[in-house]
């Protein structure tokens, strides 16, 4: 199913919406945790700048004195901090004021060995400092990096009651287990930017940072550690991100919908209203013009502009095909009937044979009507006359000009002994009204049984072959309709019995292949060489150029006719056989050496492998008698068997129900259409089957 534009955008803008509201999401994440990370780092600093001036220790006697302590330098360069409220005695500035002040470099004593009294008022002031921070634990520890040791001088949370919830560890003199690394590095290399992420065993997740710091007049460095609750950034984190995110989200929300809106009034209507009017065009063929125009961006409306031009355009053009097509149909029946009226004229295939001749001629157009022609009659006086043609120009001008060529030269041929004669009469009359300029090579001949001569006459026309021997050398003369008074001459030619000539137009030689070849001369001799029939000539001739030119359109018509002198010609071959099916290799032998290789002759072998086969199966015969004769264009073959008397020709073809067609009846059938006559006697005690056939 199709999507609609505002389905695409929709959905599009779903997308977008989600990823935006993610981005959005994860940079204020980013973003948020950096700046908690950093305030609280921030925090850290000032409460260890508060520390160095809160801690503070009392001598062995408990008297109370101050004993000085400073943070590493790396400290006191950071900014100074401000006052911190809590509870418990603490000014933080009087105290760091007592803290600077006390200069004395002799104090030795350590934290380690506090009182509880100190130890007290130093919780006291870390929770102070615990409370203003919004802290988790503040802790000092006695650190040894060489042994990776360390120790829990003091630590405070924000009450008392948490500070009972602490492990051991946590409480004054309490290793440490598992140290972590950057408390080993602030004791070793200062203080480090990198927060430290711990694990209380009772508070859960923390991150703090650690302080390096020096009691005035020793070397031994303590470490503070200002700790945060995790879980708590986090949730302010979560809280920042939120509070960043939704109002994006609100925003772009707000523009993509605003977006599809717009886009629904601009472009998603205007189409659906352009698509109605399409639809409605294709449905009706016609477009409403007088419509409002659908749109005014420029866009749509561009298209509509478009459309409107197009359809307009669509209509002019179906129109113009109508009328074209009209005018075709017209044409198109008026060459069927050109078509039909040349068929009737010059058919495509003509036999004529008779005592002392056989001819058979072809024609087969490049087009609907064409511009070949060729003339085959008997005259009433026996002769035979000969014509083939080949008009300037193709389609129905060729065709016309043919006619009316053909029709002059068989009136002045009928009643003409001298070819040349009816030629001269004939061109002087076209070349005397040939607007067109027109012209017609051909050769016409006249055919005489009797004495096996053929007189002929040559305007411009390709040399006849001699079948089976070499083109006749005639006189070339000039092709109809080119100039009057072309002077054709006679020509005459004595065919032996069996022999026979072949007249062509050059859409025989000319025939290209697919390497852009001719057939030429030579092939078109070699295709007839071993030729003994007229209509086996042709079609030999016929069937070379075609497989010659195969692949590639026949651009020029195609016409050939032959004509072969029978006289008292005949070959006859006669012998008995053994009755078995491998004796009709020596029969198929003979029959093509009387007849020659030609499409009629195969027809002659399939008729007599049928009715030798069913006599070698069914007759019982101890021997088959073959008898073949051919006169001229008439091959007759008799089979006689010795077997029991039966004649397959008793029943009528009709007759014959399917089984009997199975088992015989079919073959026969095939016999009786090949074969121009068929007959069966019983003589001398055996079966004599005898076919002509008409070669």
């Amino acid at each position: 199913m199709r999507r609609s534009i505002l389905r695409r955008y929709v959905r599009f803008s779903a997308i977008a919406l989600i990823l935006a509201i993610a981005a959005s999401v994860g940079i204020s994440l980013m973003y948020s945790t950096n700046a908690v990370i950093d305030r609280k780092q921030t925090e850290a600093v000032v409460t260890a700048r508060e520390a160095q001036m809160l801690l503070l220790a009392t001598d062995t006697d408990g008297s109370g004195s101050a004993l000085p302590m400073e943070v590493s330098s790396q400290v006191d360069d950071l900014p100074s901090p401000g006052s911190a409220e809590g509870e418990g005695d603490s000014g933080s500035s009087a105290s760091g004021e007592t803290a600077v002040a006390s200069t004395g470099g002799s104090a030795t004593s350590k934290p380690a060995d506090l009182d509880d009294e100190a130890l007290a008022l130093l919780k006291r002031k870390l929770r102070n400092l615990c409370i203003a921070v919004d802290g988790e634990v503040l802790a000092i520890y006695d650190v040894n990096p060489d042994a990776t040791t360390a120790s829990t001088v003091q630590s405070a949370t924000v009450n008392e009651k948490v500070d009972a919830e602490l492990p051991g560890e946590w409480a004054h003199g309490g290793n440490v287990e598992g140290v972590p690394e950057q408390m080993l590095a602030a004791a070793r290399d200062g203080f480090s930017d990198d927060p430290d992420f711990i694990s209380t065993s009772s508070l859960g997740s923390s991150i703090g940072w650690y302080f390096p710091i020096q009691l005035q007049g020793s070397d031994k460095i303590y470490v503070l550690g200002v700790f945060f609750d995790a879980d708590h950034e986090r949730t302010e984190i979560v809280g920042y991100a939120l509070a960043f995110a939704i109002p994006l989200a609100i925003i772009i929300g707000l523009v993509i919908l605003f977006g599809l809106l717009a886009i629904k009034r601009d472009v998603a209507d205007p189409l659906k209203k352009l698509s109605a009017r399409m639809r409605s065009f294709i449905q009706d063929g016609v477009h409403a013009r007088d419509e409002k125009p659908v749109s005014k961006t420029s866009e749509i409306a561009g298209i509509e502009a478009s459309f409107n031009q197009m359809s307009h355009d669509i209509e002019l053009f179906v129109e113009h095909i109508r009328k074209m097509t009209d005018e075709q149909s017209r044409a198109a029946a008026e060459l069927n009937v050109a078509r039909r009226i040349q068929l009737g004229l010059v058919p495509p295939v003509r036999e004529l044979s008779g005592e002392g001749f056989d001819s058979f001629a072809f024609e087969r157009t490049a087009r609907a009507v064409g511009g070949d022609f060729y003339d085959l009659a008997l005259l009433g006086d026996g002769r035979v006359l000969c014509m083939i043609a080949d008009v300037s120009g193709k389609g129905v001008s060729a065709a016309l000009f043919m006619a009316m060529v053909l029709t002059l030269l068989h009136e002045k041929l009928v009643d003409c002994d001298d070819p040349a004669v009816a030629l001269n009469e004939v061109n002087d009359l076209v070349a005397a009204n040939n607007p067109e300029n027109m012209f017609v090579t051909l050769v016409a001949a006249i055919f005489d049984p009797a004495t096996r001569e053929l007189t002929f006459a040559n305007a411009g026309h390709t040399p006849p072959l001699i079948v089976g021997g070499a083109y006749v050398d005639v006189d070339p003369g000039f092709a109809l309709g080119v100039f009057e008074d072309a002077g054709i001459v006679c020509q005459r030619v004595t065919l032996e019995p069996g022999q026979g000539i072949l007249f062509y137009t050059d859409g025989a030689t000319e025939a290209v292949s697919a390497d852009d070849s001719f057939f030429g001369e030579q092939r078109l001799a070699e295709a007839v060489r071993d030729q003994v029939g007229a209509q086996g000539a042709v079609r030999a001739a016929v069937d070379a150029v075609d497989v010659f030119a195969k692949g590639r359109e026949q651009f020029d018509d195609l016409t050939l006719l032959a004509l072969f002198a029978t006289g008292d010609e005949s070959e006859t071959w006669e012998a008995t056989v053994e009755p078995s099916l491998d004796a009709f290799d020596e029969i198929s032998d003979h029959v093509r050496e009387i007849c020659g290789e030609s499409p009629k002759t195969k027809m002659v072998l399939l008729a007599c492998d049928e009715i030798f086969t069913n006599v070698v199966s069914y007759s019982g015969a101890s021997g088959v008698g073959i008898s073949i004769r051919r006169e001229g264009g008439s091959l007759t073959v008799a089979v006689s068997d010795d077997g029991a008397a039966f004649d397959p020709l008793a029943r009528e073809r009709h007759e014959l129900v399917f089984d009997e067609l199975d088992q015989g009846g079919m073959g026969l059938m095939l016999v009786r259409k090949v074969t121009e006559d068929i007959a069966y006697e019983r003589v001398d005690e055996k079966n004599v089957l005898t076919m002509r056939f008409a070669l």
